[in-house]
């Protein structure tokens, strides 16, 4: 249930207009893709697992017989979907990826069905993949049988994990893995076995983490033919030794405000329009990183490009002013956005679930904070995304302008 209804929101989410609609969606999907993650092996009232979603026969398949063939449906890494047609013949059995003829009229619904679960797959794939890209902030690991449940078996999520490379912490030793042809295998190539064992946790892989293993992985994946759903291997990534200075560096840039706002739609950002008669009065464009622990923030200034009021004029008056043309760079901030409550349960190493839920994404609570006072893996992430946001919108200044 909560698989479809993510898929239905993510559609919805594309066709809504207006920000209060956008964000009331957002908040509703993430809500409904943590409950499917959480909730990934779910038994029903005789002890059997309940059916997978979307007719799923495995981790982001669907095997249906239809007439004297049988289709496969598949959801890629990508998040785009595969539909193929497989059929006894005189010299085997013959694969292609139209649907056949005699198919389009005899079993004209299940065709429609398939195609319509194709749609909605690629729809629930897009908050899945997000959520398990902001697991790269996060430093506390999960036991091995939470990440086999949410990001390794499970149907949509597998699709995702099942690409990425992943931490394993076993007896004090740490080994990093990779799926491929059907086994955990170590950077060698080598399979990882013992994994029955107690006391196993498993965290995403980030480069920050260990640069030594970043190329050899990347050239591991690249041998393996595997495309990562998002960048891991390739993330850039800030060491804690830099990033007082690239927080520093982001102060007093000019940026494109049409541009910014781009980037703001396509990751996350939230980002108010700048007018004339919002001028002083917006809040930072800001982003919730680690499920609420972290909140980046780009105080943004909206400036006119020209003394021309004319120019302004056919550029469009919107509701709440004319749109500025630029925007100036403030003070950059991280925020802390963990009360005292979670932290103390953090450092006590109180399970996930019982521990105090942090506030939501858009609580203006927390306090500005050094870089060193976050987890390194956070502040990189939290510093990446804020620069390059920076670069995307950054643009030279009108003519006659400092």
């Amino acid at each position: 249930k909560n698989a479809k209804v993510a898929g239905q929101l993510a559609e919805l989410k594309k066709k809504a207009s207006g920000k209060v609609p956008r964000k009331q969606i957002d908040k509703i999907l993430t809500e409904r893709t943590q409950a499917m993650l959480a909730n990934a092996a779910v038994e029903g009232e005789d002890g059997d697992e309940l059916p997978l979603p979307y007719g799923l026969t495995g981790v982001g398949v669907r095997e249906q017989p239809i007439g004297d063939s049988v289709a496969v449906l598949e959801l890629l890494p990508t998040g785009k979907t595969s539909l193929s047609f497989t059929t006894e013949g005189p010299k085997g059995p013959k694969t292609v990826k139209s649907v056949p003829a005699k198919l389009k009229t005899s079993h004209a619904d299940d065709i429609a069905d398939l195609k319509d679960t194709a749609k909605q797959l690629k729809a629930a794939f897009v908050p899945v993949r997000d959520e398990i890209e902001s697991l790269l902030a996060a430093s506390d690991p999960m036991t091995l049988e939470t990440w086999r449940a949410s990001y390794f078996d499970h149907p949509i999520a597998g699709v995702v994990g099942r690409q990425l490379v992943w931490s394993l912490q076993r007896d004090g030793e740490t080994i990093e893995v990779l799926q491929h042809d059907d086994w955990l295998r170590d950077l060698d190539g080598q399979p990882v076995r013992g994994l029955n064992k107690p006391n196993i946790t498993v965290r995403l892989w980030h480069p920050l983490d260990a640069p030594e293993t970043r190329d050899a992985w990347r050239d591991r994946i690249e041998e393996w033919g595997i495309e990562q759903p998002f960048p891991q291997v390739t993330r850039p990534f800030i060491t804690p030794q830099d990033a007082a200075a690239t927080l520093a560096q982001l102060k007093d840039r000019l940026l494109s405000q049409r541009a910014a706002q781009q980037f703001a739609k396509k990751h996350n950002w939230n980002l108010s329009q700048r007018t004339t008669f919002s001028e002083g009065s917006e809040r930072p464009a800001y982003k919730v990183f680690c499920g609420g622990y972290g909140r980046a923030e780009l105080p943004l200034d909206g400036l006119y490009g020209s003394d021309d009021f004319a120019k302004a004029e056919r550029e469009g008056w919107i509701e709440g002013g004319f749109f500025l043309n630029y925007l100036g760079v403030g003070d950059p901030q991280l925020i802390d956005m963990q009360p005292a409550t979670l932290k103390k349960a953090i450092a006590a190493g109180t399970p996930m679930k019982r521990r105090p839920k942090p506030p939501s994404a858009r609580a203006r609570s927390g306090e500005a904070v050094a870089p060193e006072h976050l987890p390194p893996r956070l502040v990189s992430e939290m510093l990446t995304e804020m620069r390059a946001l920076v670069e995307h919108a950054e643009t030279e200044p009108p003519k006659g302008k400092d």
